[in-house]
C-alpha cells in the first residue's frame, strides 16, 4: 500500500520514482517531504550534478557518485559557493524563475526556513490594493508593490479576520500554483491545514489495494490518504510502511 501510493504520489508531481536512489533515501529518512517536481541537473567547473526539490530542502548529488548526498543548507564553505549559487539558479529556473541574490523575495527566502520555491513571484489586487506574491513549500510571502521591505506571510494572517480577503487570495494561489487546490471543504484539505502540511503538490488521486478504494493528496510535508467515504480516518505516508 505505501509503495502504490508513494509511487503514484510522484508521478503526479511529475517526479520518477527511484526508492532506491541515496537523494530518495535521505529525503525519506530525514523526514523531508515530497518532492515538488522533476529531478534537475546542475554543472559546475566540470562536473555534473543531479538535484531534487522536497518540502523542506533541495538535495544534489554528483553524477556517478549517487551515494554522496548534500543539501543546499550545508553549502556553507567559501569553496561551495559556486555550487551552492549554481543550484539556487537550478532551483528557481525549475519554478519558473531567474535567481536574483539581490532580490528581496530571494534574500528572505534563504533566511527563513519556508522551502523552496513552487512557482514564479506573480501580482495580484486584493481589495483595491496591489501586492507581489511568491509561493513557497511551506508558506506564501507577500509585500505591497514595490514596498520590499514589508515581507508579510499567509502563515502570520491566516487566522486575522481583517486580513481574510487577502488570506483568502494567498490561499487559493498557493493551491493553483503547487498543482492542487484549495477547498475548504475537503476533509483532506483541512487535515492539511490543521497540521500544516504546507502547499498542496497534486490533485487528489484514487487508487486501490486489497480491493479497497483510497483517495489520497500530496502536500509539501507529507501524502496524505483515506478509504473512500471514511474521512474520518486519515492517514500519512509518513506512518505507512513502504
Amino acid at each position: 500500500m505505501g509503495q502504490k501510493l508513494l509511487a503514484e504520489a510522484y508521478r503526479q508531481v511529475g517526479a520518477v520514482d527511484h526508492q532506491d536512489w541515496a537523494i530518495a533515501r535521505v529525503a525519506r529518512t530525514d523526514a523531508l517531504g515530497m518532492p515538488t517536481g522533476p529531478s534537475f541537473d546542475i554543472s559546475v567547473a566540470g562536473r555534473s550534478y543531479t538535484a531534487q526539490s522536497f518540502g523542506r530542502e533541495t538535495l544534489l548529488s554528483p553524477i556517478g557518485d549517487w551515494q554522496r548526498v548534500e543539501r543546499l543548507a550545508a553549502l556553507i564553505a567559501p569553496e561551495q559557493q559556486p555550487l551552492r549559487e549554481a543550484l539556487l539558479h537550478g532551483i528557481y529556473r525549475q519554478a519558473g524563475e531567474t535567481y536574483h541574490p539581490d532580490w528581496a523575495f530571494h534574500q528572505y527566502a534563504l533566511s527563513t526556513p519556508i522551502g523552496p520555491p513552487i512557482s514564479a513571484s506573480f501580482r495580484i489586487a486584493v481589495a483595491g490594493c496591489q501586492y507581489s506574491v511568491a509561493c513557497y513549500t511551506l508558506d506564501v510571502i507577500y509585500c505591497p508593490v514595490d514596498h520590499w521591505k514589508a515581507i508579510g506571510r499567509l502563515s502570520e494572517i491566516r487566522n486575522d479576520r481583517q486580513r481574510q480577503p487577502l488570506a483568502q487570495a494567498l490561499q487559493a494561489h498557493w493551491a493553483d500554483r503547487g498543482g492542487g487546490q484549495a477547498r475548504p471543504d475537503w476533509p483532506l484539505y483541512q487535515y492539511a491545514l490543521r497540521e500544516n502540511l504546507g502547499a498542496p503538490l497534486s490533485p487528489s488521486f484514487r487508487i486501490t489495494d486489497n480491493q479497497h478504494d483510497y483517495v489520497a493528496e500530496a502536500f509539501a510535508l507529507d501524502l496524505i490518504f483515506c478509504e473512500i467515504d471514511n474521512w474520518k480516518a486519515i492517514s500519512r505516508l509518513s506512518s505507512t510502511e513502504i
